[in-house]
This record gives structure tokens, C-alpha cells and sequence, in this order.
């Protein structure tokens, strides 16, 4: 067992194996995805079981001295859909084990320190909103295709995130920007497969307002203009987080200020060059390692 989990490198695994054949993004099944495709800010299965109460976390409860058994495995329906078999779905004891202990400790995204402030397309740092897409010139036309060709439609509580960077809705299953957006596979974006025709590779749900008959498509083919600025804003989106990179990205760099703090607690090494690796979790090890109380050992006896 980790001593910290971390739900991509240690849960994912677990979907992978025993729900992406359903819940995935071309299936797309139950209207989810379980996938560990990247969203705006977490992967799509974390914001899907997120949104849809499938995790008892407690997150943001401000009441105190709750019953037994309110939060955790004991309370997540996902723990029950895992013990009843849902659809015949059989993990073994250690899967389950993982998700119960991953549930029991608060249910966390990454499991390290140094994912703060990092790796998300909209984000704020001493309270300035960071918008990482923001100078994108795909960015701004994604915005104005979803404006020509969805906005009629989708308004107030079914308005949907106009870019990778802009939340509407954020725990919404269906129009939040972590469940529209697909930055893994651009593609497979909810905000291009739900208006594209089935015969064209779509999931043919929505149609223009002012739509003759409920099988015209919102966009006919790929070749659509919008459909391809829609397309272009979520690849633009992807080649930004490619650079700065999310935490369990190969390559991810950590803030300078978690860096600093390292080096000023003797755990990362003063010289440390821009370049040089850094291993998060070792160094998040390191430093919890260094609070253990270690006993001088007992001088021999004279």
C-alpha cells in the first residue's frame, strides 16, 4: 500500500482495468467516462465521481463531531457499486483494499505537495485568476464557434464552458469544463462529439434550436468550420498543458516556492540546476521523514 495516494498513478489503474471498456469516451455508456484522460484542472473519471457523490470525502464540510460511518468507504457509493459487483464487475481484495483506504483518506487527487498552483488551465495564485490559455488566438475563436452554434441552447443552468480555461457550471457532470473539455484527446471532447452526427463519428445529441427534425446534427461533418475552431481551442489547450505540465505529467517541475522551501529545509540539495529531475514524491517523503523522531542512541554503560 502507498503510504499517500495519489488516484492517477494508484486508482486509475483500478478503472482502467475494470470500467474504462464501458465508461469511456466513445462509448461513453451511463453518459460518463472513467477514463484518465485530462481535463481543464483534474482527469476526467476524478471529476466524474466526483460530481455524480460517488465519493463520501467530507470535502468543504464546515459541521464538526459527525455520526460513524458519514464519510469515507463506509458512506462512498462507489465502495458499494465495488462490494455488490456492479454489472459482474470483480476486483480482487487488494483493488479493494486500495479504494477503501484511498476513500478513507480523504479521497485526494494528487498526492503530493507539489501539484499546488501547477498544472491547471485556469487557476488562482494570491487570489489572481491565471488563465493559461488566455493569449491562445484558438482560444478566442473555439469561443466565438461555441458562441455561433451552442449558446442558443445552452443558457443558465445548461450554459457550458466556452473554453478549457473558463468553468461554468464546474460540478455539473454534463456541462462543467472538466466534463466537456478533453485535453488528453482533443477529439473526444464532449464539446465536439455531442453536436457532431453519428454518421460522421459523433454522438448526435444536440440539435439547432431551430432544427426541422431531431436528426439534424448541429455539425453535419468535421469539415464544419466551427466544429474545426472548437477543435483547434481544445488542441491549443493541450499543447499549453503539455508545456507547463500537471503533476503526473513526465517532466513536471514543481513552483519555485516549493523548490525554495526544499532546499531551506535541507531537502533538495542547495545547487539544484532548472534542469535537474526532481522525484516529488521522494522529496515529499524526505520531508515528512525528516519530523520522525530519531533517539540518540544510549551511551554505553561505564
Amino acid at each position: 500500500m502507498p503510504e499517500v495516494f495519489d488516484f492517477p498513478r494508484d486508482i486509475q489503474p483500478i478503472l482502467d482495468a475494470h470500467c474504462v471498456t464501458c465508461h469511456n469516451p466513445l462509448d461513453y455508456q451511463g453518459g460518463m467516462s472513467l477514463a484518465g484522460d485530462r481535463g481543464p484542472q483534474f482527469s476526467h473519471s476524478y471529476f466524474q465521481l466526483t460530481a455524480r457523490r460517488q465519493l463520501a470525502d467530507g470535502r468543504n464540510r464546515e459541521r464538526g463531531n459527525d455520526p460513524p460511518r458519514l464519510t469515507g468507504s463506509a458512506a462512498s457509493p462507489l465502495m458499494q457499486k465495488i462490494l455488490e459487483g456492479h454489472h459482474e464487475v470483480k476486483l480482487s481484495e487488494h483493488e479493494i483494499a486500495m479504494v477503501r483506504l484511498w476513500l478513507d483518506s480523504a479521497a485526494v487527487y494528487p498526492g503530493t505537495y507539489a501539484a499546488l498552483a501547477t498544472g491547471a488551465m485556469r487557476d488562482t495564485l494570491w487570489t489572481q485568476a491565471i488563465r493559461l490559455d488566455m493569449n491562445l488566438p484558438e482560444a478566442l475563436e473555439g469561443q466565438r464557434a461555441i458562441s455561433r452554434r451552442c449558446n442558443s441552447c445552452h443558457t443558465g443552468a445548461m450554459a457550458i464552458s466556452p473554453g478549457p480555461s473558463l468553468p461554468v457550471n464546474f460540478l455539473d457532470r454534463r456541462f462543467s469544463s472538466e466534463a466537456v473539455w478533453n485535453l488528453s484527446r482533443p477529439e473526444l471532447s464532449m464539446a465536439l462529439r455531442a453536436p457532431l452526427a453519428k454518421e460522421a463519428g459523433g454522438l448526435g445529441i444536440c440539435q439547432p434550436k431551430d432544427a426541422k427534425t431531431k436528426a439534424e446534427p448541429v455539425f453535419a461533418s468535421v469539415e464544419d468550420p466551427d466544429y474545426r475552431a472548437i477543435l483547434a481551442c481544445a488542441q491549443a489547450a493541450k499543447g499549453k498543458l503539455e508545456e507547463v505540465k500537471r503533476f503526473d505529467m513526465p517532466g513536471f517541475r514543481p513552483r519555485q516556492e516549493y523548490i525554495r522551501e526544499m532546499q531551506k529545509y535541507g531537502i533538495l540539495p542547495s545547487d539544484l540546476g532548472p534542469g535537474d529531475p526532481i522525484d516529488i514524491y521522494a522529496t515529499d517523503k524526505a520531508y515528512w521523514e525528516s519530523f520522525w523522531h530519531r533517539p540518540e542512541p544510549l551511551a554505553a554503560a561505564h
